[in-house]
């Protein structure tokens, strides 16, 4: 959700806020006077730049729902002080911006106005959606492609869409295979120059093909998933000029980059990324991956149409169902704290191995074990038919080797995270603290850190 409000006359400051982080980046008090529009969201324990109707899927698990970017940098010659929920400036390493140190009356009396404004304004806006851009309208409305998504109907519906951009779009939307903007995505709202090509800079046929093609590079499911998720940061916007603004919030805000030739052989990949999504698909032929990929929403449920969503319902219900499997020794050895925990494998963390910590996955039984399968099949499932049942079977196995954290209560509602970390996967799932409920903006993580972007199949 963001506000836009003037503080004090004699600021002369125009300050909006992303309400879904646990820092807000405002311009520091004391600066000539300046119109300074700011909006940034970041992890507390990430900072670098760089899924409602029920629908099953053969591959997998049902999920609930029809269901990148960079740090937006401020001007070169601007000061901004970096707000936490603790009230201290301090250094924030992902925009390389610094805090300034200010009179402590002033700072705290700065930071509780903003954060009083958060929680109050938060709770009074509505959460039914509303197509703000032509991008918004079409993902909304648009039907998901009924295909087999075999390496041929996916390489046919990139050329489709390829086919409808012009020269200078075509060089924004494909890329190299190992070019560096693969890496470079981030949760936090995208700015104005990604790379790839931008939702919002595309006309109604264009778009129209970019739904066909995404919804074929990914089951029903997993491209539902992230299309709500769009519709849900939709919610985040005030006005049709914000919802347009390059940079920031919003469907339109959203970028598509495919890197190499699309081919039924040889490999090439898709990024489809923006606030709360990052989608990084490496393909060749039959074999997919999608490493890695982070899912958020905020918030958790909404109206579309007559249709409540909620893109990330059976992420914790199924959790908990796990953690109600365990008898009391495994449950004592899975808790690890009594709050919270914080993502750690995120944007900006490629090549890290999260401590393994918790319960081993080699001591559940049969059962639970099946129960956490299905749990992990929910970030596979987003894969088409095949490879989601490939990797589902590479999992059967390597879970023994994973352990399972858990941190907070594990009850229906409760504010938890969780964290499964092995060394051929890697799941993380926590709330976030801005907006007011941690229960309404959620961030994840899934990762194959042996096969990152394709790394096993993709030579250098």
């Amino acid at each position: 959700m963001l506000i836009s409000f003037s503080l004090f006359q004699w600021f002369d400051i125009e300050v909006d806020l992303a309400l879904c982080s646990p820092n807000v980046i405002v311009p520091a008090v004391g600066l000539p006077p300046t119109k300074a529009s700011v909006a940034a969201e970041a992890d507390p324990a990430m900072r670098v730049v760089g899924k409602s109707n029920p629908l099953s899927s053969p591959s997998g698990p049902v999920r609930s729902g029809p269901v990148q970017g960079r740090l937006q940098s401020p001007p070169a010659k601007s000061k901004f002080l970096v707000v936490s929920n603790s009230f201290q400036s301090r250094y924030d390493e992902t925009s390389n911006l610094r805090g300034f140190a200010y009179p402590k009356g002033l700072m705290k009396n700065l930071a509780l106005y903003l954060l009083t404004l958060v929680f109050l304004v938060s709770s009074s806006f509505g959460k039914t959606h509303h197509a703000w851009t032509l991008a918004s309208e079409v993902f909304a409305t648009a039907k998901p492609a009924q295909s087999d998504r075999s390496p041929k109907a996916q390489v046919a519906a990139a050329k489709a869409f390829l086919a409808t951009l012009s020269d200078a779009e075509k060089k924004q939307a494909l890329l190299p295979l190992n070019d560096p903007e693969r890496q470079k995505w981030t949760n936090v709202p995208t700015k104005a120059n990604d790379g790839g090509i931008r939702l919002g800079d595309l006309t109604r046929p264009q778009l129209e093909k970019a739904v066909a093609f995404l919804s074929t590079v990914l089951s029903e499911n997993g491209y539902l998933m992230a299309r709500n998720i769009m519709m849900a940061d939709d919610l985040l916007l005030r006005n049709e000029a914000q919802a347009k603004r390059r940079g920031g919030f919003g469907s339109a805000n959203f970028w598509i980059a495919i890197f190499g030739t699309p081919s039924e052989t040889k490999p090439w990949g898709v990024q489809w990324d923006g606030h709360h999504v990052a989608v990084n698909l490496a393909i060749v032929g039959e074999k997919m991956t999608l490493s890695p990929a982070f899912i958020g929403t905020q918030p958790h449920k909404f109206m579309l149409g007559k249709e409540e969503i909620i893109p990330m319902e059976n992420e914790i219900a199924w959790a908990i169902e796990f953690m109600k499997s365990l008898d009391d020794k495994q449950r004592a050895q899975a808790i690890i704290g009594t709050k919270r925990g914080r993502m750690q494998a995120g944007a900006g963390k490629d090549g890290v191995m999260p401590e393994a910590k918790g319960l081993p996955c080699k001591d559940l039984t049969k059962a639970q074990h099946a129960l956490l399968l299905k749990l992990v099949g929910l970030w596979v499932d987003d894969l088409p038919a095949k490879p989601a049942k490939a990797r589902m079977k590479e999992l059967d196995t390597q879970l023994k080797k994973a352990h399972f954290a858990w941190y907070g209560p594990f009850t229906p509602e409760s504010d938890a995270s969780y964290h499964l970390i092995g060394p051929d996967v890697i799941v993380e799932y926590t709330g976030q603290d801005l907006g007011g409920n941690p229960l309404d903006h959620i961030h994840s993580i899934y990762r194959n850190p042996k096969n990152e972007y394709g790394a096993k199949w993709i030579k250098k």
